[in-house]
């Protein structure tokens, strides 16, 4: 998997060439999974620990649960509709761009849209590691504050931004601009999905 760890490097560095490369690979498809696997697998990890801690959620969930529940909500329901999420913005992005006469197929789509949103995820993931590490070091069940937690979302969501309009205006053959508004709706839509169960 060397070169599912030199995906990731290339497309923060050099994301133009790595998603060339990407949409050509062969074997694109299991990069995917994996990245996929790889991310529920660290948040499930995280999301069971929070519960066995019964760390408390800075803010009021959008869903009409306590704080105190709100990820084993995210853990019962928020990872597997994340798949969902992502087959969702791919639909989204496919459909769109093709009234940009974008030329890009639908499986190369969903595979980067795959890596675009999840990469950033990954960052977004430490939010919940350090709240574990200081829940434990410091016997509070409160995760870290909203200010540390909207550095994190906002820090994520320019990320996925940047990373995903590359990513399309590559893969379609598209206007930047285009791109941009493209991936600007298809981060309103994932956010809003994101939002109600991990928030």
């Amino acid at each position: 998997m060397k070169y599912f760890f030199r995906y990731i490097f290339e497309i923060i560095v050099t994301p133009n060439k790595a998603f060339i490369e990407l949409i050509k690979d062969i074997n694109k498809n299991k990069l995917s999974f994996f990245m996929i696997f790889i991310l529920l697998l660290i948040y499930s990890i995280a999301f069971i620990c929070l519960i066995f801690l019964k760390a408390v959620f800075p803010v009021k969930p959008v869903l009409n649960i306590s704080q105190d529940n709100l990820f084993l909500a995210a853990f019962l329901l928020g990872l597997p509709s994340l798949i969902l999420i992502y087959f969702m913005c791919s639909a989204f992005i496919q459909v769109t761009a093709k009234q940009f006469e974008g030329i890009g197929y639908f499986e190369d789509t969903l595979s980067v849209v795959i890596f675009s949103l999840s990469i950033p995820l990954y960052l977004y993931w430490f939010y919940y590691f350090i709240s574990i590490m200081t829940i434990i070091t410091t016997g509070s069940a409160n995760c870290l504050s909203i200010n540390i937690l909207s550095i994190f979302l906002i820090i994520t969501m320019l990320f996925q931004l940047y990373i995903l309009t590359n990513a399309v205006r590559i893969l379609h053959i598209i206007k930047l601009w285009q791109a941009f508004v493209i991936s600007f709706f298809t981060l309103i839509i994932f956010w809003f999905f994101f939002i109600i169960f991990f928030i």
